[in-house]
C-alpha cells in the first residue's frame, strides 16, 4: 500500500473527506492568514507553501487522495480488530464479543 504523505485535510485545518466548496473556504481563510506579504512572523512563509501545496494537490486530485485515504484507514481498523481478536483467543472470553466492546467496531 501507497504510504500518504502529511494529510492534506489537516494541513487546511478541515475533517477528512471534506467537500471542494469547504477545501476552497478554508484555503482562502488560511492563504490570507499565512501569505507571506501580510504575515512577517518566523515559518510564515513556509507555512503558506505548503497550504498552497495542500490545496492544489486536493483540488487537483482529490478522489485519488480520499480513496487512497479511505484504504489506509480500513487497513489500520482491520489491523487493530485482528490483534484485539488474536490477543483475546485464549482468555475463554468470547473473543469478537470482548473485541467489538472495547474498539466500538
Amino acid at each position: 500500500m501507497q504510504q500518504l504523505p502529511d494529510n492534506y485535510y489537516q494541513v487546511l485545518s478541515l475533517p477528512d473527506f471534506s467537500s471542494l466548496l469547504e477545501i476552497k473556504k478554508s484555503y482562502r481563510k488560511l492563504a490570507l492568514k499565512f501569505h507571506p506579504d501580510r504575515n512577517k512572523a518566523h515559518g510564515a512563509k513556509e507555512r503558506f507553501q505548503v497550504i498552497n501545496n495542500a490545496y492544489s494537490f486536493l483540488t487537483a486530485k482529490k478522489d485519488i487522495y480520499d480513496r487512497l485515504l479511505k484504504e489506509q484507514k480500513y487497513s489500520l481498523r482491520s489491523r487493530v480488530q485482528t490483534f484485539h481478536y488474536n490477543f483475546n483467543f485464549g482468555s475463554g472470553a468470547s473473543a469478537w464479543s470482548t473485541t467489538t466492546a472495547t474498539t466500538g467496531w
